[in-house]
């Protein structure tokens, strides 16, 4: 059974102009759909940058496959230089149900 889960990540840099081409690499990655050093395809949403720092949202129906997708996108930004990444996760639960 598949579990959806997001994330609204943030990428620490080292300043404002490394945050500005590291957004637009994954705008850009993303928009193309292609590999990057050998690494797989992700899809990253809403990306933006803000002096030294990246946001951006990802999401899948599976939480195992967004766990990968955020390994992808740290191994493609780290090459870049980025300090580090925080990739805090929603994930849907089943939960409780009850009835009278």
């Amino acid at each position: 059974m598949a579990t959806y889960a997001q994330t609204n990540f943030e990428v620490e840099c080292q300043n404002a102009e490394q945050a500005k081409n590291i957004a637009g690499l994954l705008k850009k990655h993303t928009k193309e759909e292609k590999r990057y050093d050998g690494e797989g395809v992700f899809h990253v949403n809403e990306v933006e940058s803000a002096n030294a720092m990246v946001y951006g949202f990802m999401s899948s129906v599976r939480y195992q496959n967004l766990e990968y997708q955020c390994e992808l996108v740290w191994n493609f930004i780290r090459k870049l230089g980025a300090k580090s990444a925080n990739f805090p996760f929603l994930i849907q639960g089943d939960g409780q149900y009850y009835d009278a």
